[in-house]
């Protein structure tokens, strides 16, 4: 198993109010053995890239945040991460599991994911594959907020930007940043497989003997 470490800062819109969160999170990941290492690098590439690109210095809302961030009364602009219900720790680490096992493509098996934050008060959060198994984000939500987290199962990185128009949903791909995956040509089939093999002449074939007979 290997580990990554990390922290990040963002606001939080809880109860009408606003408040800023520091968070310490661990991401604990099991190899797979049928990847390459460089995919392997990629993948974690792409669990560092998302913290510090997507999460970090962001806006989490839930529902309620949302929609009234949407109209952007104050005419605030920055990065918006949208989640399910209110942006708890609990809710965030299980968004934070399920985002990352998504962007990894299975080139990597996310364990768990630990996230504790200056807010909390000294709890920590575990979510790991036995729970997701029980309690995936989709069945611990109500159905009325279900497109909530179809964000998070989005593998590419998107995120929402927030301006005067309010909450804009900002759609780029690995390959826009450089982490796209190593593709095997295994089922690539080459020229070769195609040219007919041409078997040696057999000189002692008498059918196949042109030369003419003397008279």
């Amino acid at each position: 198993m290997i580990s990554v470490t990390n922290k990040f800062a963002a606001t939080v819109y809880v109860n009408d109010m606003l408040f800023p969160n520091f968070w310490d999170i661990t991401i604990n990941m099991i190899l797979n053995p049928t990847t390459s290492a460089s995919n392997s690098n990629v993948a974690i590439d792409r669990i560092q890239y998302y913290i510090e690109n997507m999460i970090d210095n962001s806006l989490l809302l839930g529902p309620a945040g949302t929609k009234l961030f949407d109209k952007n009364p104050m005419k605030i602009e920055g990065a918006c991460n949208l989640l399910p219900n209110e942006p708890l720790d609990y809710l965030f680490t299980v968004c934070l599991y399920t985002k990352f096992s998504s962007i990894v493509e299975k080139m990597l098996f996310i364990d768990s994911v630990v996230l504790e934050s200056y807010q909390s008060n000294g709890l920590k959060y575990t979510y790991n594959s036995e729970d997701e198994k029980i309690t995936s984000l989709r069945k611990i939500i109500d159905n009325e907020f279900l497109e909530y987290c179809e964000y998070w199962y989005n593998p590419e990185p998107v995120l929402f930007k927030l301006d005067v128009d309010g909450l804009q949903l900002i759609k780029q791909t690995w390959l826009d940043v450089d982490l796209l995956f190593e593709t095997s040509d295994e089922n690539i089939v080459t020229l070769d497989s195609f040219r007919p093999k041409i078997l040696p002449k057999n000189n002692n074939d008498d059918d196949d003997d042109t030369t003419p007979t003397k008279a």
